[in-house]
């Protein structure tokens, strides 16, 4: 099991064999990013990425960066649902998930051999790399959904 962390930009410069060591590629942003076409992701997890208002609250620096990532792992672990969208096998599936984006994201790592947390900034003030060492801390405290087990209900 590996978590990785990118920017969806540099990935788009790699090669298919380059590609291929960064695992099933995850987005996770609200919104989707100008010029990613859904065939450069396997998945898509917008309840991963900060909400809006979040968002703009650092924009408009209401908020500190350490404050936007307190309350942005807040939200994380607060959740009750999230939404999943398949590109695996060239078709589209949305699901949603009576669970949180840490719990799907889990489960993803444990079925899969590496799995990268991708989002548009290519700088360390990105939540993915907060959202990284959550989801890592929550798989080694062994608090995860355990291997073959669905990913929620």
């Amino acid at each position: 099991m590996m978590i990785r962390e990118a920017s969806i930009y540099t990935l788009k410069k790699l090669s298919s064999e380059d590609l291929r060591s960064y695992g099933v590629r995850v987005l996770t942003m609200r919104r989707w990013p100008r010029g990613i076409a859904h065939k450069d992701l396997d998945f898509w997890l917008p309840s991963a990425g900060p909400s809006m208002e979040l968002l703009v609250a650092l924009h408009t620096k209401v908020l500190t960066w350490d404050q936007f990532l307190a309350r942005y792992l807040e939200e994380q672990e607060q959740q009750e649902s999230c939404r999943v969208v398949s590109y695996e096998r060239d078709m589209s599936h949305s699901e949603t998930y009576a669970c949180r984006s840490l719990d799907y994201l889990a489960h993803l790592v444990q079925e899969r051999e590496i799995v990268t947390l991708l989002c548009w900034e290519q700088d360390e003030h990105c939540h993915r790399f907060a959202l990284a060492q959550r989801l890592a801390r929550l798989i080694m405290d062994g608090s995860s959904i355990q291997q073959g087990d669905a990913p929620c209900h």
